[in-house]
């Protein structure tokens, strides 16, 4: 899934979640706890905390209700293709 960003109205890039921190952005928005989303995807607890502090900063929040909440308006289909093109640098002959 892939999430743009921008900062002072200006784009600035575009971060990846992998499948599994789409899984697990999933499972936090249906409310589990990290020991329930290590349970059902077969992985220990530290590494579910270590997946989720990534998807908090590639969304630029800093709660688990908050990735709740960007999940739920954005669903797990949704990709961002907005890379702007800069046609300034492209020679014209």
């Amino acid at each position: 899934m892939e999430i743009s960003f921008e900062q002072n109205g200006e784009f600035v890039g575009i971060r990846t979640l992998t499948p599994r921190e789409s899984c697990i952005a999933k499972a936090i928005s249906k409310g589990l706890a990290n020991k329930e989303i290590a349970r059902e995807l077969g992985i220990a607890v530290p590494t579910v905390k270590n997946h989720i502090s990534a998807i908090m900063l590639k969304l630029g929040v800093s709660s688990r209700t908050q990735v709740a909440l960007w999940f739920h308006s954005h669903g797990s289909g949704a990709v961002y293709n907005t890379r702007r093109i800069d046609h300034s640098s492209t020679a014209t002959p």
